[in-house]
């Protein structure tokens, strides 16, 4: 589908200017996260402690412990980027571009986020180990670029808006009982829709005829509030764990739907990130 519609994108071009200097840009890079997250383990929703997207709820009458991990710097956005690019030449100043940047190997973000006592005859103590990463995170950058020239050196800086193509987020939990493995379970999260802005300034190089090296720094802004957590697997190794200690689906269609009003409330997910990248451009002439 992308494929087409840059195929359309370049024809459109060439159909309206007999003078179009159409280019394409190609590159890799690695992006750092760019804001923070706090996310909690486990909340007390109309009277009982749930987690938050995971697989069990607690319903002894025993204690049980709400923490909250903060993330100093977190973006599901972040690890190697792949860039690609196309754009149109209007003069030798100003251009516009369409790039899609796309994680190929997203950062993991994983913390031992809880323990929880519970008052089950065995005294039994669950530490849940949870992570989470992006699925093939990709966006979408339409932009307009501003270009100083110096001989075979040029400077120039990219402004756009970010329209998330895919943001879906891997959710998962892991837990051992007194260090044995108890279960674990992978959900999708699902996300809104919403846009961002991405920005650049970069310099290029002209090593040949029609083609250059290109370094930038860019930022991404953007971030994204779930709508519903979609479960993929679970596991449960071990035979004697209390039925009522769970709430699982015999099918894996088993959905939790996140609202400002309801049960489990929505919240941002963080992508915004600063990358560092380099690539080659290749000039129509």
């Amino acid at each position: 589908m992308l494929n087409r519609f840059l195929c359309l994108v370049a024809l459109l071009l060439i159909v309206f200017s007999a003078d179009a200097q159409l280019y394409i840009r190609g590159g890799l890079g690695y992006s750092l996260p760019a804001q923070g997250e706090t996310q909690a383990g486990s909340e007390f929703i109309n009277g009982s402690s749930k987690t938050i997207a995971a697989y069990y709820v607690l319903t002894s009458t025993g204690s049980s412990s709400t923490t909250a991990t903060q993330f100093k710097q977190a973006s599901y956005s972040a690890g190697v980027q792949g860039y690609f690019g196309i754009g149109y030449k209007l003069n030798g100043n100003i251009a516009v571009e369409l790039d899609e940047n796309s994680g190929i190997a997203n950062r993991i973000f994983s913390f031992d986020n809880y323990s929880v006592s519970q008052n089950n005859g065995h005294g039994t103590i669950y530490d849940v180990l949870s992570s989470r990463k992006a699925a093939n995170f990709t966006v979408l950058v339409p932009s307009v670029v501003f270009k100083t020239n110096f001989a075979k050196l040029g400077i120039y800086g990219r402004f756009g808006v970010a329209v998330p193509v895919y943001a879906r987020v891997t959710y998962t939990a892991t837990a051992t009982e007194d260090g044995t493995l108890y279960g674990s379970v992978c959900y999708e999260q699902k996300n809104k829709f919403n846009v961002g802005t991405s920005s650049a300034i970069g310099a290029s190089y002209l090593i040949g005829r029609n083609l250059n090296l290109w370094c930038e720094v860019s930022a991404l802004t953007l971030s994204l509030q779930i709508k519903e957590a979609d479960l993929n697997s679970y596991t449960l190794p071990h035979g004697h764990v209390p039925a009522d200690k769970i709430v699982y689906s015999t099918s894996c269609d088993l959905t939790y739907q996140y609202t400002t009003e309801g049960a489990l409330p929505a919240y941002e997910q963080p992508f915004s990130n600063v990358a560092m990248a380099m690539g080659v451009s290749y000039m129509f002439r």
